[in-house]
């Protein structure tokens, strides 16, 4: 091997692990919420059945399966990072 044979493959290397990372980022970035945790969500459940909600403001709150995740609730805010309900 010469010097830029080494050069070359380092190089190629270096574009690699870059690509990789890319690519890991890019797909955090698509999907950054992990979704709502099971506890969060039976939390807010026993909540919404001590309220009143005359005007339907959580009727986006429930079991169904295109509300399962609780982080797509109007008003629910959760971490990125944990899936964790923090507003």
């Amino acid at each position: 091997m010469t010097l830029t044979n080494i050069d070359h493959e380092k190089e190629i290397y270096c574009f690699k692990v870059f690509y990789a990372f890319l690519v890991v980022l890019l797909l955090r970035m698509n999907n950054p919420c992990i979704g709502c945790s099971e506890s969060d969500m039976q939390a807010l459940l026993a909540f919404r059945q001590g309220l009143v909600d005359d005007n339907d403001r959580l009727l986006s709150w429930g079991r169904e399966v295109q509300n399962k995740d609780c982080c797509q609730w109007d008003g629910v805010y959760c971490s990125n990072q944990t899936g964790h309900v923090v507003n």
